[in-house]
């Protein structure tokens, strides 16, 4: 690099400098890589625990969002229940960006007619009119961002307290919510370390519960059944009683063979032996058994 900084008569402290960024670049990308991968590995084991299908969700961008919320199962934001909390957690940021792409360009039509009016004006009018429109137009801007902060932070909370709050009974739960959306870091570390521990019984009831009706619904699919026909269930509150009952596997129609399995077993008794109507052999002092 020193030579081509001299042939390009450039000091050597912008080396120094140039250096100190790239290693900085580099520390940050891979520690976001890093990250990245172990939230991949702590909803993979999370996934499995939860007999959810496709648990290498974790790994993909994107589907690691929704992921994150299908671990959470069914949380409840005041008075509303949110069964798919996953897909909230995915939609709302293309939602807010679409929303902010339209009103950037909504804000360019009253600053350009503005302009328009004030062309043939005195500079200073010009800039007061144009500053006043912005300023006027920013308002609401700043309404719509602070509304989209606040939903995001309680729809995050909300998914990482019900994450943990299916292996905690106490607080904790709390304070590990609000750890993960203010430290990134510690939510991942948080995840990694409950990826393998046992669920509550409850939890782990539910979970096996909608295992059960997941299989049952892909079982009517492949019988050309109508796939959404599952039974509806009460809503599950955790530390609630289990109010499920076990369901039994679907069993396929059993339709009787055509021939034979080469292979089965003889259905008819062997012959009996002649050694069975033998008598007992005398005793050690000679006396017939009795």
């Amino acid at each position: 690099m020193r030579y081509f900084l001299d042939r390009m008569d450039i000091p050597p402290e912008f080396g120094i400098i140039f250096t100190t960024v790239f290693v900085i670049y580099g520390v940050m990308i891979l520690s976001l890589l890093a990250i990245y991968i172990l939230n991949g590995v702590a909803m993979y084991g999370m996934s499995k625990r939860r007999y959810l299908p496709n648990p290498g969700l974790g790994f993909v961008p994107f589907a690691n969002i929704y992921r994150l919320g299908t671990l959470a199962g069914p949380i409840v934001l005041g008075k509303r229940r949110i069964k798919n909390a996953g897909l909230w957690l995915l939609i709302l940021p293309f939602a807010f960006s679409f929303l902010v792409t339209v009103f950037q360009f909504a804000l360019m039509v009253p600053i350009l007619a503005t302009l328009d009016s004030v062309s043939y004006a005195s500079p200073d009018a010009a800039i007061s009119k144009v500053f006043g429109t912005v300023m006027g137009l920013m308002i609401p801007y700043m309404l719509l961002m602070a509304a989209y902060i606040a939903v995001d932070y309680v729809l995050n909370a909300s998914v990482y307290y019900q994450i943990f709050a299916q292996y905690h009974r106490d607080s904790k739960p709390i304070v590990f919510g609000i750890l993960a959306i203010i430290v990134p870091l510690v939510g991942t570390i948080l995840l990694m370390t409950h990826r393998n521990r046992e669920l509550l019984p409850e939890a782990e009831a539910y979970w096996r519960h909608e295992a059960q009706a997941w299989a049952q619904r892909q079982y009517r699919a492949v019988q050309n059944q109508d796939p959404y026909a599952a039974q509806q269930y009460p809503p599950y509150t955790l530390g609630a009683p289990n109010p499920y009952t076990p369901l039994q596997s679907p069993q396929k129609p059993k339709t009787p063979p055509t021939a034979p399995y080469p292979y089965a077993p003889p259905t008819q008794q062997p012959p009996p032996s002649p050694y069975d109507s033998l008598p007992d052999p005398p005793s050690d002092d000679g006396n017939p058994p009795q």
